[in-house]
């Protein structure tokens, strides 16, 4: 079991010093690493790496796999340019949001590793992580993601029970890219193209997805009585990386964003610094604003 970071393409953001913090906090001696450029790396990042025992490694080593190369010669994402946000997106953002999972997936097959998990650099997590291996080992076999809405699911927070799983996806999602953007929004109605949309499709034409609970009616509750955030939750207590959209947001085209906008399913962060819903803990916090500092436990 280990648990893997990712990113590519620049240096580290600023933020993730925090996520390195309270992951190494609540799992002291757990293998974590990060996949990312060497030649990007700051020297405070790499103090940083040493700092919370975050094992480098070079994606300069990984970069020349077929499927990484295939990936680039396809997508377009890297017209998408730089997001107009909050706290500045680095360059190629859209990007490097799918090219990280095939970063991921060289790394698994070289390695060819079993049981491994992986979150986006602003999601929290206020669990030991081998808490959660204990359940996913029984109950999970496939790429293990969290839905999000009408048109997405989120690699947030992933378990990749086998290099196959995650490799699959990655074939999947490049045979759909060499569709083209235009047809791909055209046939399956999609607003934007990119890894979440994609992966919406894939769990409805392949059913090769497992997915961590967001809702307490959710049918894989029960494996766990806790719930994770896909980005919703984060949202709502933070605010969104989007100009003008604080605190309090919630969307309608997000699952979890209906619900609070009915007055449901409202988070909010206990004495401790832990989130929870109805008394429910989250085990995640997408904190989409970048201020993860304002969401760490209190005691670290």
């Amino acid at each position: 079991m280990k648990f893997i970071f990712t990113h590519v393409n620049s240096d580290l953001p600023e933020y993730i010093q925090y996520n390195f913090k309270q992951i190494r906090y609540l799992n002291p001696n757990l293998p974590i690493a990060i996949i990312c450029h060497n030649k990007y790396l700051s020297q405070q990042n790499r103090q940083l790496l040493q700092q919370y025992n975050i094992e480098l490694i070079k994606y300069e080593d990984l970069e020349e796999d077929d499927l990484v190369q295939d990936f680039r010669k396809v997508s377009w994402y890297k017209a998408w340019g730089i997001p107009n946000t909050q706290y500045p997106s680095p360059p190629d953002f859209v990007q490097g949001t799918t090219e990280r999972l095939y970063a991921l997936n060289a790394y698994l097959l070289k390695t060819k590793i079993n049981d491994i998990f992986h979150s986006e650099n602003d999601v929290l997590c206020y669990i030991p992580i081998v808490n959660i291996y204990n359940i996913v080992k029984d109950c999970f076999t496939k790429l293990s993601i969290t839905k999000m809405g009408n048109q997405d699911h989120t690699f947030s927070f992933v378990y990749i029970p086998t290099p196959k799983t995650l490799y699959d996806f990655c074939v999947y999602n490049l045979e759909k890219m060499k569709l083209g953007d235009q047809h791909l929004r055209r046939i399956y109605h999609m607003d934007m193209v990119h890894e979440m949309s994609i992966a919406k499709i894939y769990e409805e034409e392949t059913n090769q997805l497992d997915f961590f609970p967001i809702l307490k009616t959710d049918n894989t509750f029960s494996f766990f009585n806790s719930l994770f955030d896909p980005a919703s939750y984060g949202q709502y207590l933070g605010g969104t990386n989007n100009h003008g959209l604080g605190p309090g947001y919630a969307g309608a085209h997000h699952i979890i964003g209906r619900e609070i906008l009915n007055n449901r399913h409202i988070p909010y962060i206990s004495t401790n610094g832990t989130p929870y819903v109805e008394n429910i803990k989250l085990n995640t916090l997408h904190v989409h604003s970048k201020q993860l500092q304002n969401f760490l436990l209190k005691d670290i």
